[in-house]
């Protein structure tokens, strides 16, 4: 299988790793958190229009495989899991979410935020500009994807 950056559907989201990469680290930085303690669990992207997340599904079955996809709050939601990581600070990530947009607009489309566990406590690391405020988020619905944080 190929891996996730040589795939032409996923073209722009191979270019903008280094910018998320960027405002992650930044991020941290600003907030003092020391993030290599953190259990991260997978990484995840945003799009505003259905034709972008059609086309990042086609590509990442050519290089992964279809974990789950389920219907959450009205909107499709893939897992996938890589066979080439995603590389984002100390990280290795193979599983990558895609949700289908819905009713918010997002400001980018592309990586949008980590999900990881602090001690026993799921968090979403979100770099998006209007996540900044509230970088960490308590994640409701912990106990059905993160068992390793319950």
């Amino acid at each position: 299988m190929a891996n996730w950056h040589s795939i032409d559907e996923l073209h722009d989201i191979s270019a903008d790793l280094p910018r998320f990469t960027q405002a992650f680290t930044e991020l941290a930085t600003r907030l003092g958190l020391e993030i290599a303690p953190l259990d991260a669990d997978h990484i995840s992207l945003r799009c505003h229009q259905n034709a972008t997340a059609e086309r990042w599904r086609r590509g990442f079955e050519q290089c992964g495989e279809l974990l789950s996809e389920n219907i959450i709050n009205g909107r499709p939601i893939c897992l996938f899991k890589l066979h080439e990581p995603v590389t984002v600070a100390h990280w290795q990530f193979t599983v990558v979410e895609l949700p289908w947009p819905g009713e918010k607009r997002y400001p980018h489309e592309g990586w949008e935020h980590i999900d990881c566990c602090q001690g026993r406590k799921p968090l979403v690391f979100s770099v998006t500009k209007s996540h900044r405020k509230n970088a960490f988020q308590p994640i409701p619905y912990a106990a059905q994807i993160y068992p390793q944080c319950t």
